[in-house]
């Protein structure tokens, strides 16, 4: 067999030949001065028959390398950082949203302030951001929430029940129109005025409500011509303004007297609640307790009031 090479290789070594060039072109290596190169087989690293002459990887596909891990390592970490971020945001929100029953309620505000009208002093009160509800029992001040409560109806001396219609969370209690003056209360909203008969007394049954009667006082305005019952301490239920305020006499006056006071306040529509020495009062948003009168000694079962809670 014809030999080519002017060295033997080994037999651990491969050649690599070429393609066939044409004999003008000749050899490359042979017109370089080169060896022709060759690998040796099981070795770990190729090597090139003539040392000096290794074949190179151009520098640019190292730099591209690098490049491309440094790449990597960098989308992992700010993936890895952005996680962390995501996942400390979700529980700060989570910390904050409080719950259902320690979520902010409107403020309480009981008004208390004094006048002097045609001669008479009178105490205004006025309850912001409550709810009225009616109570009956003897101590409304032993519940916290209450934050005023005024005797509502009167008791009928022959059989103890509310004197007039009475519906208590939608249940009637007693009937009677014996006074013209009603309060009716809706979803803890309160509507005064004089009627004999009335669609919100019907509601409040409907709605779980409340409803009572007592002597009108105003009527649009208009004082209500009542027989004078002596002078005595008086309360009323009025609205002034808009706004629902409990009027209370520090003189005594008689019904005339009072409906008069309560028109020249400003009242559009005002009913009598009981007075003379009933037991009312009003708490502070500091616990601190205001009252009125004092207690029966020996009060009735269906002794009532009308009440202001904390929204």
């Amino acid at each position: 067999m014809l030999n080519i090479f002017d060295d033997d290789i080994n037999d651990n070594e491969i050649r690599i030949i070429g393609s066939a060039r044409s004999k003008k072109s000749g050899n490359p290596n042979k017109r370089n001065g080169r060896k022709p190169c060759c690998f040796r087989i099981n070795d770990s690293q190729d090597e090139s028959c003539d040392s000096g002459n290794r074949p190179k990887r151009p520098i640019w596909i190292w730099v591209l390398a690098v490049a491309i891990v440094a790449l990597v390592v960098y989308l992992i970490m700010s993936f890895s950082n952005s996680t962390d971020r995501t996942l400390q945001v979700s529980v700060v929100d989570k910390e904050e949203i409080a719950p259902a029953d320690s979520l902010p309620i409107h403020p309480v505000s009981i008004s208390c302030s004094d006048t002097v009208i045609d001669g008479f002093k009178l105490k205004l009160i006025r309850p912001e951001e409550c709810l009225a509800e009616l109570f009956i029992g003897d101590n409304p001040n032993a519940d916290k929430s209450i934050k005023l409560a005024v005797p509502a109806a009167d008791i009928r001396a022959d059989n103890g029940n509310m004197v007039g219609a009475y519906v208590y969370r939608g249940e009637l209690l007693s009937q009677g129109k014996s006074k013209m003056g009603f309060c009716a209360i809706i979803d803890g909203a309160i509507n005064i005025g004089m009627a004999e008969n009335t669609p919100l007394f019907e509601k409040a049954t409907e709605t779980g409500g409340y409803f009572f009667r007592q002597y009108p006082l105003v009527a649009e305005y208009q004082p209500i011509a009542l027989k004078p019952k002596g002078s005595r301490l008086r309360k009323a239920l009025a609205e002034i303004d808009g706004c629902i305020v409990i009027v209370m006499s520090v003189d005594t006056m008689t019904l005339g007297q009072f409906a008069d006071a309560l028109v020249s306040l400003g009242a559009t529509n005002a009913i009598n609640l009981v007075g003379s020495n009933s037991y009312a009062f009003m708490r502070g948003n500091d616990g601190s307790l205001t009252e009125f009168g004092s207690r029966d000694s020996a009060p009735h079962p269906n002794t009532n009031y009308i009440i202001w809670r904390s929204r």
